[in-house]
């Protein structure tokens, strides 16, 4: 008994993370109609996942053969903003 009953436990509290996520994706989705400006969506995308996947920092790097440049960033000091470019 104690054994189905961890396992119940368990199985909730899966279903309260799926739904979690769940309801974090459809804000997201949401706030894809609210702008078309990429710089935007990308940050917007961190600020999500943020709640969704629990991470401190994050990056988010768009390239072309010639460079490399950070769109966004979450976690980091003001210093590191979007444009840098590696080339």
């Amino acid at each position: 008994e104690t054994a189905r009953a961890a396992r119940l436990e368990v199985e909730v509290e899966s279903e309260r993370r799926q739904r979690a996520l769940a309801d974090v994706l459809s804000e997201f989705t949401m706030s894809l109609s609210s702008t078309l400006e990429p710089d935007t969506i990308v940050q917007s995308l961190l600020e999500t996942l943020s709640r969704a996947v629990h991470f401190v920092r994050a990056t988010v790097w768009m390239g072309t053969p010639e460079a490399l440049g950070l769109v966004a960033q979450h976690g980091y000091p003001e210093s590191l903003a979007a444009g840098t470019v590696i080339v």
